[in-house]
């Protein structure tokens, strides 16, 4: 899966959620260090990819959940 990040030169901006939001985004790393930034690039990858190819974004979810299930179970 290939994810664009921004440069270093990018402007950084603050969002406000509530703590229930941030825990369920908490969730959704794929490995331990994973900002939030990388989270919501790969979110709406997803879903950018399920408006054109449904099947293609199921395939990725399930990617996505094997990578991460064997990144958390090693620290277990």
């Amino acid at each position: 899966m290939e994810q664009i990040l921004p440069s270093r030169n990018a402007k950084i901006s603050t969002m406000k959620i509530t703590e229930g939001t941030k825990k369920r985004i908490d969730h959704l790393k794929v490995y331990p260090r994973e900002t939030y930034e990388e989270i919501l690039i790969r979110i709406l990858d997803v879903l950018n990819t399920a408006r054109q190819s449904p099947e293609k974004a199921r395939s990725k979810l399930v990617m996505i959940e094997k990578q991460r299930r064997m990144n958390f179970k090693e620290r277990e």
